[in-house]
């Protein structure tokens, strides 16, 4: 049944994984595949223009949300390295 296991798949001979969106916030969405031995991690989302996430953050004190954008945009970055893997992010 969809939504009840974490799956890994090869592109050659490379085992891979993926998640989209909100997943992201869950750590076990990128760990469970790593443990079984992914690789890479495709991380697939629409955040708008990230280019606004840095500059929010540089330029302005922080508004309500620019934390948690600065945040949202880093963290595949943090999946990666808790997991010593890959990350590619897509949007």
């Amino acid at each position: 049944m969809p939504g009840h296991w974490l799956d890994t798949f090869e592109i050659d001979g490379v085992k891979v994984s993926m998640m989209i969106c909100a997943s992201e916030f869950a750590p076990e969405v990128t760990r469970l595949p790593a443990i079984a031995g992914s690789a890479i991690h495709f991380y697939i989302s629409y955040e708008g223009d990230v280019s606004r996430y840095v500059e929010r953050f540089e330029v302005t004190a922080p508004a309500s949300n620019s934390v948690f954008d600065v945040a949202y945009a880093a963290i595949p970055q943090v999946r990666a390295v808790e997991n010593s893997i890959f990350v590619v992010q897509a949007k």
